[in-house]
């Protein structure tokens, strides 16, 4: 019997709480685009940064990387990515996003097979997430 494995998530405000690794597509998307051992997606539930705000539930994603910095030193680099409407609405928009570059309203994209996350320009991704009001939270 294979057992998960378990993972504990940190949020900046010290909240802590237990994920479970989680295959989903993007990976795919992530290996094209950096050079890494590993990869892997963890999902959590819990109060969302919103709510613990009272400000409603936010969908909130966790992005953190851990390697050798170009100094040599091991460096672990943490952000959070605060979405105010909700995980569907995220992905349609990303969707929407992928639209507008497939049907060259964009930019021109040549004919392919693509994964949705490589046509996204994330330029263009950061500044329609935060017209829907989303912000970023570093460490």
């Amino acid at each position: 019997e294979m057992k998960e494995k378990k993972y504990r998530v940190r949020t900046i405000d010290g909240s802590e709480y237990d994920a479970y690794s989680f295959p989903i597509a993007d990976i795919l998307s992530l290996e094209n685009g950096v050079t890494a051992d590993s990869i892997k997606f963890y999902t959590a539930e819990g109060k969302s940064y919103g709510t613990k705000q009272s400000k409603g539930v936010t969908h909130d994603i966790i992005i953190e990387m851990s390697g050798i910095a170009e100094d040599g030193k091991a460096k672990i680099l943490h952000t959070e990515i605060i979405y105010p409407k909700g995980q569907a609405h995220m992905t349609a928009l990303g969707s929407i996003i992928a639209l507008e570059q497939v049907m060259g309203l964009m930019s021109a994209v040549k004919p392919n097979i693509y994964l949705g996350a490589n046509l996204l320009d994330i330029s263009l991704l950061k500044r329609r997430l935060e017209e829907q009001g989303a912000f970023y939270l570093s460490e």
